[in-house]
């Protein structure tokens, strides 16, 4: 027989210090005495669906003892705040309180647990005893969880504080603590089972000296679930081998005998060393730990290997999140986004639109952060089409990224960068990711004047790009100034997408330099229209105004009880060719995926927004042989 197991000296009881996990058959959802008040949000850092959501419920409390249980809830909430690893996630957190009163204060306590048979009317039912411990402290957690999906239906984990100050509090499903002396490590404690997954890791079920004899000796022979607990003794198959102190024995402890608890202290006092440490999951042997002690078995910081579980499932909730950016940027200066989760290790990517394709920027590091907002100092990049994009990015967070915003970029008149906002009247449009440029929804007549207005113009020239070429330079009409511009169109401008910059020079004694404002789209002539779609064998023929060298179709095909687009792009190339005849006219081959029978042509030039799109033209419809 082997020493561990020899008769030992009696150990001194040891007093059930820990509340523990306890499932029970969940009960129907039947609310006891009392009413829901309300919920409120106490912690705000972000939307619920981009952040863990914990719920604090009141059980047992008054309506009276409702200013009582709010700064119960503060409480918790500092608690949390101020406790590792969740002091260095909390912009992961949001945590609401759920308000309702019981028509009577407290918790059942039955006698035959060696309580004091009280019997009280709450909304929950709370009572201790469950599974026959004193301190397993239990509420319906149907009618709990009822509560919880009508009034913040994204939470992740709940916390029921019971109005009593009888110790007790279990995990599991829905977590419940009372208000006795360490209530909030209790709570935190039932955080790590209801919210991680996290196994007890004492070694008793009622208490040590308190189990029947027998009863608690050895663990079964089967691997427990939870991430820190094991019945493995080979190293190279425990959970947390990758965590183990290169310095320590494996097993690290183990228990001399099998009947008692192992009371022994830290053979490294003072240091938390990652091994294997006998006594665990409700067993005095045959079931290990990580560390010699934890929060999961006697209040204290959680061992690394809690610490690393914590961490993992809060790190997909540390995705930064980035308001959408209402101002456009300007370049050359300082720039404050909003949002939420920023923090030390945030950076910003952006990328700026061209007509060869969006351009890379940064990373940059700001100049000033908090969780809800990030200065950084964006610099002079050329404006090109006016158009950026930006993500903001936690590289101390596993580099989890924002979702990308779109905003308009425009340049520092000050610096001499001249900005386009507006033509003949319209202003710019508000930015859309679907489009990625800067545009003025308007027509530019051929033959006619058009006026730019901005800021920055000086010594200015215009340009017109289209798909034959630049129309410009332009020279503006007398009498411009540093807002407005005033130019002519020629007019053989052709029909289709025409794309305006204003180009500031400056004399300097190394010769004249360039600033370019950014480039904005608008339509010049005419918008595309459809008058007649003529079939002829497999050739097809639109007829309409507006067409231009780079418009595109749409071509929507009836196919069995469904409609397929045969044309728009792919890749940046049309699906459908055409040949371009004038700007009233083009034509293109029947597709080889084309069914016959119904279609509709819809004519597109860029951007490709409504604006510059035949619509839903009626005279778009024929029938394919």
């Amino acid at each position: 027989m082997s020493s561990r197991h020899r008769p030992a000296r009696r150990l001194a009881t040891l007093a059930a210090l820990l509340p523990l996990v306890v499932l029970l058959p969940s009960a129907p959802a039947l609310a006891g005495g009392g009413r829901v008040i309300g919920a409120t949000k106490i912690v705000d850092h972000g939307p619920g669906s981009a952040r863990y959501t914990v719920v604090v419920i009141a059980e047992g409390f008054r309506e009276v003892e409702q200013a009582s249980f709010a700064a119960r809830a503060s409480e918790y909430a500092t608690h949390l705040r101020t406790t590792a690893p969740f002091s260095a996630w909390w912009q992961t957190f949001n945590v609401w309180r759920i308000d309702v009163a019981s028509n009577e204060s407290g918790a059942d306590d039955p006698v035959e647990c060696g309580g004091t048979g009280l019997v009280v009317d709450t909304y929950f039912d709370a009572r201790f005893c469950a599974g026959g411990i004193r301190r397993a402290l239990v509420v319906n957690q149907s009618t709990a969880r009822a509560v919880l999906d009508a009034h913040v239906p994204e939470w992740d984990m709940a916390l029921v504080i019971v109005n009593t100050t009888v110790y007790g509090g279990t995990g599991g499903g829905i977590a419940t603590t009372s208000l006795a002396g360490s209530w909030k490590d209790i709570a935190i404690h039932e955080f790590g089972h209801s919210g991680f997954g996290l196994a007890d890791e004492y070694e008793y079920w009622a208490g040590c000296g308190a189990d029947p004899p027998g009863s608690r000796d050895h663990h079964p022979a089967w691997e427990p679930s939870a991430p820190n607990v094991t019945i493995q003794t080979d190293p190279a198959l425990v959970k947390w081998r990758a965590l183990f102190h290169p310095a320590v024995p494996i097993p690290t402890t183990e228990n001399p005998d099998c009947a008692l608890c192992d009371l022994r202290p830290n053979p490294y006092p003072g240091e938390v060393r990652v091994g294997l440490y006998e006594g665990a999951d409700y067993y005095h042997c045959d079931a290990y730990r990580p560390a010699h002690t934890c929060m999961m078995r006697a209040f204290g910081a959680f061992c690394p290997v809690c610490r690393n579980r914590i961490e993992q499932t809060l790190k997909v909730f540390a995705r930064p999140l980035l308001d959408p950016i209402a101002a456009p940027l300007r370049a050359g200066t300082s720039v404050t986004l909003a949002g939420s989760g920023f923090g030390a290790g945030s950076v910003v990517n952006l990328w700026v639109s061209t007509a060869t394709g969006a351009v890379s920027h940064g990373p940059y590091v700001p100049t000033a952060v908090s969780p809800t907002t990030l200065t950084w100092d964006l610099p002079a990049v050329d404006l090109a089409q006016g158009y950026a994009s930006v993500r903001v990015v936690n590289t101390d967070a596993g580099y989890l990224a924002s979702e990308v915003r779109g905003a308009l970029l425009v340049g520092d008149a000050a610096a001499g960068v001249p900005t386009i906002l507006a033509i003949n009247g319209t202003p710019l449009a508000p930015p859309e990711a679907s489009v990625g440029l800067a545009h003025a929804d308007t027509v530019v007549a051929g033959g006619g004047g058009v006026v730019l207005v901005g800021t920055g113009f000086a010594d200015a020239l215009v340009n017109v790009f289209t798909p034959e070429g630049n129309l410009g330079p332009l020279t503006p009409a007398p009498g411009h100034t540093d807002t407005h511009v005033g130019i002519t169109i020629p007019a053989s401008a052709p029909a289709g997408p025409g794309t305006f910059q204003v180009v500031n020079r400056r004399a300097t004694p190394g010769g004249t330099t360039y600033a370019n404002s950014n480039a904005v789209a608008a339509v010049l002539v005419a918008v595309p229209t459809i008058t007649g779609v003529a079939v002829a064998g497999a050739t097809i023929t639109v007829r309409g105004t507006g067409f231009s060298r780079a418009s595109v179709i749409n071509l929507f095909n009836r196919q069995g009880s469904g409609v397929v687009n045969l044309g728009g792009l792919s890749g940046g190339v049309p699906r459908v060719p055409l040949a371009f005849v004038s700007d009233t006219e083009f034509t293109f081959a029947r597709p080889a995926g084309a069914v016959a029978g119904p279609a509709f042509v819809e004519v597109l030039n860029p951007p490709f927004i409504p604006f510059s799109s035949s619509g839903s033209d009626p005279d778009g419809a024929v029938t394919l042989p």
